[in-house]
């Protein structure tokens, strides 16, 4: 009979005994995407090898952190091409929201040992399905804000993006990404400066209507990397094992290193279903994100939709401001 080690002093890793229950793993960040159908044609999972020994895992592997298994597809290029962009498009852009928000955060208050920034401005970034009305938007907002001489704000192109069905490939997603590298320092660097005088839209720039020394400066950017993200991981064809959920994750890793965005407006079409709901904004404060439902066929966002939006993203620049402040007089 095999012999039967119990838990002890004489054990240097003791393992707990069934009775003590298992504690549950955080979800995968896959798992933000199961929304997606099954591709056709798709292999099955291959056999995992045994990571146990491998130098990179550790004595311990966290599961936590597995992949899913990397799968193939057969068919024409034309039909996968298709297929992909079928597959990335209805992954949930909630779940797209919150990988890309921990790949490439906001920017993050200095260390006590680094100098301190004159102001926090922020970052808002303009996403959604209809590219034409995200830019109306963010160019209203750039209005908006600067109206109110509470503000600065200014607005930067996003990103280049491949044309409708242009094939491309992972060396000009690698250079994009590469270029907003750069900029990324560029945009720092914007949000944690004092406006110059005339910054503000108002003769005055050294005080603003609030009575505070300088206007908040916002950063207005118009399909940032949730777009493309999405462009490239549909116009960049799988010739390797990978899915199209490990596909467009790969994609989003990319910006890791890249300042990520304070708040996201994301401008949604309604489903036929949907339509003629009274529902305008919603607002999801965890992700620090607003969700415009737009009518299909509506070229413009709503004028109550468009109020709201203008409230909250001022309410969220003013608390992000004020919080740098405070940790600046701490």
């Amino acid at each position: 009979m095999p012999v039967v080690s119990r838990p002890g002093s004489g054990t240097p890793y003791p393992f707990p005994m069934p009775s003590q229950g298992r504690r549950e793993s955080l979800p995968r960040p896959d798992q933000l995407l199961r929304h997606s159908p099954p591709m056709t044609g798709m292999m099955g999972p291959p056999a995992r090898p045994d990571n146990s020994q491998s130098p990179y895992s550790g004595r311990h592997h966290d599961m936590s952190l597995t992949l899913p298994p990397l799968q193939t597809s057969t068919g024409s290029s034309g039909d996968q091409s298709r297929s992909v962009e079928a597959m990335v498009m209805s992954m949930p852009y909630i779940g797209k929201l919150k990988i890309l928000r921990s790949i490439a955060p906001p920017h993050k208050a200095p260390g006590p040992s680094s100098p301190v920034s004159a102001v926090r401005g922020a970052v808002v970034a303009v996403e959604g399905e209809d590219v034409r009305a995200v830019g109306k938007l963010t160019e209203w907002l750039a209005i908006f804000l600067q109206k109110s001489g509470e503000f600065a704000s200014k607005m930067m192109d996003g990103p280049n993006v491949p044309e409708t069905d242009e094939e491309t490939s992972l060396r000009r997603y690698l250079d994009t990404v590469g270029e907003w590298h750069g900029k990324s320092k560029e945009m720092i660097e914007f949000i944690t400066t004092a406006p110059q005088a005339g910054d503000a839209g108002e003769e005055d720039a050294g005080e603003n209507r609030s009575g505070t020394l300088s206007a908040i400066p916002v950063l207005l950017l118009p399909a940032y990397q949730l777009h493309t993200s999405d462009a490239y991981a549909c116009h960049i064809p799988i010739t390797d094992a990978y899915s199209p959920a490990d596909h467009w994750q790969w994609m989003a890793t990319m910006w890791r290193g890249v300042v990520g965005p304070d708040v996201t407006v994301y401008i949604r079409n309604k489903a036929p279903v949907e339509t003629g709901k009274d529902k305008a904004v919603e607002v999801k404060e965890d992700l620090k994100c607003l969700v415009i439902w737009k009518e299909q066929d509506a070229a413009d966002v709503e004028e109550k939709a468009l109020r709201r939006v203008g409230f909250e993203i001022s309410e969220w620049v003013r608390s992000i401001s004020n919080e740098a402040r405070e940790g600046r007089e701490r």
